[in-house]
């Protein structure tokens, strides 16, 4: 093969050199064209010929148009167009949906390039044109392909070649070689030829180059494997309309489609080869009337590309008539003629009809060497189905009875009639001829077949046309209905309004009704009666008619009186006799109940000899239930441990529990000697103090009996009282008694006081007060120094207290004595006292000093401060509670001190129930102390802090204020009382609370030693004694060697408890921000709306917001400020929080005099809340700067806010409303703000993230 690129450039050389010889400085002059047209695009040239398809090389770019199929049968093909000379063909070639057959090229051993329909194609346009059967043998030669040898850069559409190609190489089914440009393409082609080369082999193009496009095309890779563009298509696929994406094939006559195509016979073919072999018209009717005969319709309707219809008549319709037509060619219908009548056998009827279509190239299969036959032959089939007509029988019944009205115990004989009036046997002819309810089968008498009277089916078989009978006897046991017999068979009935009869019998009947009548709730142990009254409707007398009536367990036989026939208690049973029709019958039956439960008398008809037609009435029943009054007694005294000589208090309350009222209650409670009797008080009846008798009458509900007695004797006595008189039934016993005892105490008194030491030197120091006593736990101990109140005691036991007092120094000289008095309930103890003596300045030397240096008392301990390590962080101070109290009292001194050695240094006061971390700079922490040591004319060096922890677990208005805020919560770990007095160092006195602090505090309760997991919902909370309820405190859990501690960080002390708190709203299950609301609900952040709704899209007012921040930052009970605007009003709810928030610098967005308290906050307004809550909690970030550019309304950001919304984005507290939105205008709804709020606590380490 010879380098063609080359070649061209030596032509392009030789061409310009030439030019002027070869064209003579003009276009070339062609041979007129022998057809129409004048070869321009609007008007080509036609051909009609093979002569004139030769022409086409006589003017190589004029447009030319197919007029007609050519067969090409006989001619040895000289391709249009050659590289050599050069003279591509470069016009216009449409085949008009026509077909070339049989183009055969055999350059007899030569090898020849360029072969094809086309040899040589330059930029030309060929479309809508089938080559069929196409042979080119050119032995070695090169650029061999059906249409075109060798295509430079040509449109190509809706193009087919079916045959033979052979040469050496770049050979294909369509294009030997194609190159071409942008836009140069092949589309709506397909090959399917047996193309054979020794390289560059393809079943559509042998070889590609450049940016020609191959669109919608394929090749027929069975014939030939490979291709250069084209999809590939299995023979089976070529023949399927469905493998030829986006072509537009025709599904019938009139459309505007391309292609046609058979599915599994042919391959696509245009449509004009496709409207030439297929059928125009199908017509089909009834009978042998062409025009006047019923149209029969086919399935599918009528289409060209369809080849087997199908149609039904009617087993009356014998012929049909069909008409054919198919334009330019011959139709045919059963190989007659195009209009046949059709005789129709009894079911399927096959109908061929054939369309010949003479010279028609039909592209399909051809096994090689391949020749197309004359004449294409194309073959529908109709099917028409002639109903066939089945077998008919006409089978009737009749029934008949010997004895129309029978009565019970007669025998009777139906009779059922079985005829069959033809015209044909009937075949498993079957009788359902079941007995009706109330007839006992005893024998059967068929005239054929047999009787099965357990399911009533007389089987008969076959029946010829005449008639059968059967004969059942049965015995009339009671009201008999109607016999029915029907007939089926495997025939079709003529006549179905026959195929059954019925026969009703009318026996004498008595409709019989009882009525019962009774009381409904007696007491038991009454004496009741039951009436009872049988009547009889008819239409008949009735005759040995029987009642059981047998009385229910719990009501025991009295007597009984029946106005006819005899009734025995023993079985029950009213033995009537004879009740004519509308006559009745009576019985009275008096009996006692004798149980509580309730029971159900019934009485129920026996027997009658005559049929009940209606026998609902026939039982009828009574149910009494007892009445029962489960009466409570309960007793309580007010003081179980009285002292001699005071007044006790019994409350009896007398509860009815019902169901029913009790009447004529009484009570028997006779007081205890030990007891005086001062009064008794009822709420209803009498008492009598003799008897011990409450007589208390009818009780619906409650009663109470209120007795005051004087306690006269120091021995335990015990009061009973007892429930003795109702006249209902009482279900439960057990709690008719109760008992109350009272062990009386003596008068509580202080019988010694001590103190050690007694003497201290002049600088004073802490004693340690002893007391002695008699009934002491529960009282309240005082003890006061020169009369004033020093400490409150904690009572050790019945008969001992201890406290610690602080001594003053003495600033004198002189030795000073200090008088130690006690106060027992309020009261002074008398004769005791105790001295202590401090040494005066001048004579200290003398006496022996005791504690002249600080010292902590630890609940009671003395702690000497120096050893204590302050290289350490901090030191736990275990202290072990007294009375569920504990304390340490440091002095102001003892702090300062270790502040000096290590600033950040704090103190642990462990207890069971709790720990309290207390900063060495505590008297810092503490806001106003300066005003309140100026009051009382002191120094900071003269004052000590007392840390009480208080175990309030069991505090009943405690748990009433927890049971009352969180309902639905539940402690885990102790409620714990923080508190810190601030004491007088020397008066020992207490001048002031220390509540509030200027930085948060850390307290810590522990879990539950065995608690594994602290529950998903919990919260801690702070009882707010302003409010009394208990409210958000920040939190966060720790595992400390496998127990569980709730660190609390707090601004306040106060009430603190570790609580489960489940909450969940209904309206935000689906909501996106399910989880923070119900986080923040449960940590008590958010309260919902009631109705278990949140209410989540609602928006939040500037005030609501306000109250929620300064909640969340644990502020609520700081020192309020002044709101400072005109509109926030002294007593509005929001007030002290807006006070506080003004006062912490939370509310810089607000302008001008007006808060605006029920505006809706917006979202850029939130942000300068949030940016300056992280400012006041000093919350380090980061100087990354957070760009807002990925929101499309950062622009809408009021400059004043613009640096708030970076630093919330950049620390992920808020984001935009969607991806490219932040809504900066947009009003926060409550959603948001329980989400920010809990991102904000978490950003700022307050909770658990």
């Amino acid at each position: 093969m010879f380098n063609r690129r080359w070649l061209v450039l030596l032509l392009v050389v030789v061409i310009l050199m030439s030019s002027a010889t070869l064209y003579g400085g003009g276009r070339k002059v062609y041979a007129a064209f022998s057809g129409e047209g004048d070869g321009t695009t609007g008007n080509p040239y036609i051909i009609s010929s093979i002569e004139q398809l030769k022409e086409i090389s006589d003017d190589l770019d004029a447009a030319y148009r197919l007029g007609t199929d050519l067969d090409l049968s006989g001619e040895n093909w000289e391709p249009i167009g050659s590289w050599s000379p050069n003279e591509p063909f470069t016009g216009v070639f449409d085949g008009d949906g026509h077909t070339i057959s049989n183009l055969t090229i055999d350059t007899g051993g030569a090898g020849t390039n360029d072969l094809g329909l086309f040899g040589y194609a330059s930029n030309a346009d060929i479309r809508n044109v089938g080559l069929v059967n196409v042979n080119i043998d050119s032995y070695t030669g090169d650029y061999i392909g059906g249409l075109i040898g060798y295509n430079e850069g040509s449109l190509i559409e809706y193009v087919y070649v079916t045959g033979t190609i052979k040469g050496d190489e770049m050979l294909g089914g369509l294009t030997g070689y194609s190159s071409g440009m942008p836009g140069d393409a092949i589309r709506y082609a397909y090959s399917s030829a047996k193309v054979t080369g020794s390289a560059d082999v393809g079943g559509l193009n042998g070889k590609m180059e450049g940016y020609l496009s191959v669109e919608k095309s394929y090749y027929n890779s069975t014939l030939t494997s490979t291709s250069a563009g084209g999809q590939a298509l299995t023979e089976a696929d070529m023949k399927r309309r469905a493998s030829f994406t986006d072509w537009y094939f025709t599904s019938g006559a009139g459309d505007d489609s391309e292609w046609g195509i058979f599915e599994g016979l042919t391959y696509p073919m245009l449509r004009t080869t496709f409207d030439r072999i297929t059928l125009d018209t199908l017509k089909v009717t009834a009978g042998s009337d062409r025009d006047n005969g019923d149209p029969v319709v086919l399935e599918p309707s009528f289409a060209s590309d369809q080849l087997f219809y199908s149609g039904n008549v009617p087993n009356g319709v014998d012929q049909v008539t069909v008409y054919v037509d198919a334009q330019g060619s011959v139709s045919s219908i059963n190989n007659g003629t195009a209009l046949e009548t059709i005789d129709l056998d009894e079911g399927d009827n096959l109908i061929p009809i054939k369309v010949t279509s003479t010279g028609a190239a039909v592209p399909t299969s051809c096994v090689e060497p391949c020749s197309l036959p004359d004449a294409y032959e194309l073959t529908y089939t109709l099917q028409i189905n002639r109903a066939i007509r089945p077998q008919q029988a006409d089978l009737q019944m009749q029934v008949a009875v010997n004895d129309a009205t029978p009565t019970v115990g007669d025998l009777i004989v139906f009779t059922a009639n079985l005829t069959n009036a033809g015209p044909d046997d009937a075949t498993n002819v079957k009788v359902n001829a079941m007995l009706p309810e109330g007839v006992t089968f005893v024998s059967a008498a068929p005239s054929q077949g047999s009787y099965d009277p357990s399911i009533g089916d007389w089987r008969v078989g076959t029946v010829s046309p005449g008639s059968y009978t059967l004969q059942i006897t049965g015995r009339v046991d009671a009201l008999p209905r109607t016999f029915t017999a029907t007939v089926s068979a495997e025939q079709d009935d003529l006549n179905m309004d026959n195929n059954a009869a019925s026969i009703t019998l009318l026996p004498e009947q008595a409709d019989l009704g009882l009525i019962l009548t009774g009381p409904a709730a007696p007491n038991v142990g009454d004496t009741i009666t039951y009436s009872a009254a049988l009547s009889n409707a008819g239409p008949d007398d009735a005759s040995n008619v029987s009642v059981s009536a047998m009385l229910p367990a719990g009501v025991t036989f009295d007597s009984a009186a029946p106005s006819q026939g005899t009734y025995n208690p023993s079985t029950g049973v009213w033995s009537i006799g004879a009740v004519q029709a509308g006559q009745s019958a009576s019985l009275t039956i008096t009996a006692v109940i004798s149980s509580p439960d309730p029971s159900t008398y019934t009485m129920t008809v026996l027997h009658s000899d005559q049929p009940d037609p209606a026998s609902a009435n026939n039982s009828t029943s009574r149910t009494i239930t007892p009445q029962q009054a489960d009466l409570e007694v309960e007793l309580i005294v007010d003081e179980s441990t009285p002292t001699l000589g005071s007044m006790v208090t019994y409350t009896t309350t007398l509860t009815n529990k019902g169901p029913n009222a009790a009447t004529h209650a009484a009570v028997s409670g006779l007081l205890p000697a030990g007891v005086t009797l001062v009064s008794a008080v009822p709420s209803q009846g009498t008492y009598d103090p003799s008897t011990g008798v409450w007589t208390v009458g009818t009780v619906a509900a409650e009663a109470t009996l209120t007795i005051t007695a004087a306690v006269t004797s120091l021995d335990s006595s015990s009061f009973s009282m007892n429930v003795i008189q109702s006249d209902q039934h009482d279900p439960d016993l057990s709690s008719n008694y109760v008992l109350c005892t009272i062990n009386p105490v003596p008068v509580p008194a202080i019988t010694d006081i001590t103190a050690a030491p007694s003497s201290f030197a002049s600088t004073g120091g802490i004693t340690t007060v002893s007391l002695a006593g008699i009934n002491l736990t529960g009282k309240t101990v005082e003890v006061y120094l020169d009369g004033k109140m020093a400490a409150t005691a904690i009572v050790d036991s019945p008969t001992s207290a201890t406290a610690t007092v602080t001594i003053p120094r003495n600033t004198t000289t002189s030795a000073q004595t200090h008088t130690l008095t006690v106060y027992l309930n309020g009261a002074a103890a008398p004769d005791q006292s105790a001295s202590i003596t401090v040494i005066g300045l001048s004579s200290g030397s003398s006496a022996t000093p005791v504690h002249t240096i600080p010292v902590i008392d630890q609940n009671g301990i003395a702690l000497d401060p120096a050893t204590i390590d302050t290289s350490k962080p901090f030191v736990t101070l275990d202290v072990t509670p007294k009375g569920g109290m504990a304390y340490v009292s440091i002095p102001a001194s003892v702090l300062s001190s270790i502040a000096g050695k290590n600033s950040t240094f704090f103190i642990e006061i462990k207890t069971p129930y709790g720990s309290y971390q207390v900063p060495v700079n505590l008297a810092s922490l503490v806001p106003g102390l300066k005003d309140l040591l100026a009051q009382n004319n002191l120094h900071a060096e003269d004052i000590g802090f007392k840390i009480t922890l208080t175990d309030k677990s069991g505090d009943k208005d405690i748990q009433a204020a927890f049971a009352g805020g969180l309902p639905n919560g539940t402690a885990i770990g102790s409620i714990v009382d923080f508190s810190i007095e601030i004491i007088n160092g020397k008066t020992g006195q207490s001048i002031g609370t220390a509540d509030q602090f200027n930085q948060a505090l850390t307290r810590i309760i522990p879990m539950p030693k065995n608690m594994k997991v602290i529950p998903e919902q919990w919260g801690a909370f702070r009882f707010n004694e302003a409010t009394k309820k208990f409210e958000f405190v920040a939190a966060k859990k720790v595992l400390i060697d496998n127990v569980w501690y709730v660190m609390i960080n707090s601004y306040s002390n106060s009430v603190y408890v570790v609580a489960q708190n489940p909450v969940s709203f209904t309206d935000v299950q689906q909501h996106w921000s399910q989880q923070e609301v119900e986080l923040a609900a449960t940590k008590g952040l958010v309260n919902g709306m009631g109705g278990r709704k949140y209410n989540p899209n609602k928006p939040v007012s500037r005030a609501e917001f306000t109250a929620m921040l300064v909640r969340a930052l644990g502020r609520s009970t700081a020192i309020a400020g002044s709101a400072s605007y005109e509109d926030v009003q002294e007593g509005s709810w929001y007030f002290n929080d807006v006070a506080k928030a003004k006062k912490l610098g939370l509310l810089d967005f607000v302008t001008g005099k007006s808060f605006k308290p029920d505006q809706p906050l917006t979202r850029e307004e939130m942000t300068s809340m949030l940016a300056a809550v992280i400012a006041l909690e000093k919350l380090p970030t980061t100087l990354e700067f957070a760009s807002l550019d990925g929101y499309k309304d950062a622009g809408s950001i009021n400059a004043a806010y613009l640096e708030d919304v970076r630093t919330i984005v950049k620390l992920h507290i808020m984001s935009g409303t969607s991806e490219h939105t932040f809504s900066p205008k947009a009003e926060t709804t409550r959603a948001q703000a329980a989400v920010v709020l809990i991102r904000l606590l978490k950003e700022l380490g307050s909770i658990d993230k």
